[in-house]
């Protein structure tokens, strides 16, 4: 069985990797096209890699670059996504590409120093390697991010754990991807020209969503979603994606911290199934209070015990209270 899913998997590659490399050299109408794309986003960028540009959205705009940062992009092709980063991180930042097809490799090379020029420094460089696999070190990123490449992956947990892997603690992803509105029955997925176009590799949403989160992220957003295209009752759908990496303890520590939701819902779930009503505050422990208080949630609570990123202890002379352990008389909720 493992056997047979390797070749399966090998054959999946082969037949992505071969359609993308023809689309490098001529561009293909029926891929995904670039969405989204300001004309001062790509001014500095050759007409030949806008030409063989394939995405279904635009993951470079959303506010999530800063200057200085150190970025990663899957499926970089023909390296458009890179060649945006790269004005937006600056001369102080780095720009990784990473794509398995040599057309697209060749091309994102030659360009990337009429890039440097008209940009006045070079910090995008382009390596040869596949998303579930990424020839990159462990914590090199600030920012994940990718357009429309993920789909096109077999094991699509795999390649978010591979994000998860390859970023800092507290780095952000942000991916623009085709989900579908249904499981894709099996004769889809065993069309190789639809795999290829972005259509039978597609996962239902929510399990596209699980897989993220089940590779440590959170703070999930959907940033932006519209249906692409339909085929046999099923919507394929571009999303815009953000998750977060958040470094986390062991343990589940209570220093008297108390997490109030402010709105606008009646009620708030969190990734750990904590449910908070609003204008109610709720103990919670200082992982959760750490993680609250960061972006994506920070808008929307309101945290006693924790002042910006540093932990308070609260006004006890007794000890901290490890709720993971059965400790009695120790400083707990309501003690104080």
């Amino acid at each position: 069985m493992a056997e047979q899913k390797n070749q399966e998997k090998n054959e999946t590659i082969e037949n992505v990797q071969s359609l993308y490399s023809e689309a490098a050299l001529m561009q293909k109408p029926k891929l995904c096209c670039p969405t989204g794309y300001a004309g001062d986003e790509t001014s500095h960028i050759p007409k030949e890699v806008l030409d063989v540009s394939y995405g279904c959205g635009n993951p470079t705009t959303f506010k999530v670059m800063q200057s200085g940062m150190t970025l990663v992009d899957l499926g970089s092709g023909a390296g458009i996504d890179c060649f945006i980063a790269s004005k937006k991180v600056g001369r102080y930042g780095k720009v990784i590409g990473i794509d398995m097809t040599d057309n697209m490799l060749e091309k994102a090379s030659r360009n990337k120093e009429l890039v440097a020029s008209r940009l006045g420094f070079d910090n995008v460089e382009f390596r040869k390697g596949q998303i579930d696999n990424l020839p990159v070190a462990d914590k090199t990123a600030d920012l994940v991010i990718s357009n429309c490449v993920i789909n096109l992956a077999v094991d699509k947990g795999k390649v978010f754990e591979e994000i998860h892997r390859v970023l800092k603690d507290e780095g952000l992803f942000c991916v623009s991807d085709i989900v579908a509105s249904k499981d894709v029955p099996q004769h889809l997925k065993d069309d190789k020209k639809l795999w290829g176009e972005c259509v039978s590799g597609a996962l239902e949403t929510s399990k596209y969503l699980q897989a993220a989160t089940e590779a440590g992220f959170y703070g999930l957003q959907v940033l932006k979603s519209y249906v692409w295209q339909a085929m046999e009752g099923i919507n394929f759908i571009s999303i815009t994606l953000k998750g977060h990496k958040l470094k986390r303890s062991p343990e589940c520590i209570y220093q008297g911290q108390t997490a109030t939701y402010n709105g606008p819902g009646l009620e708030f779930k969190d990734d750990e199934d904590h449910t908070f009503k609003r204008g109610i505050p709720l103990e919670i422990c200082m992982e959760t209070a750490k993680r609250l208080n960061k972006a994506p949630y920070d808008s929307f609570f309101s945290i006693s015990g924790v002042t910006g990123n540093k932990e308070e202890s609260p006004d006890c002379s007794t000890p901290t209270k490890n709720v993971n352990a059965k400790i009695e008389n120790d400083c707990g909720p309501g003690c104080c």
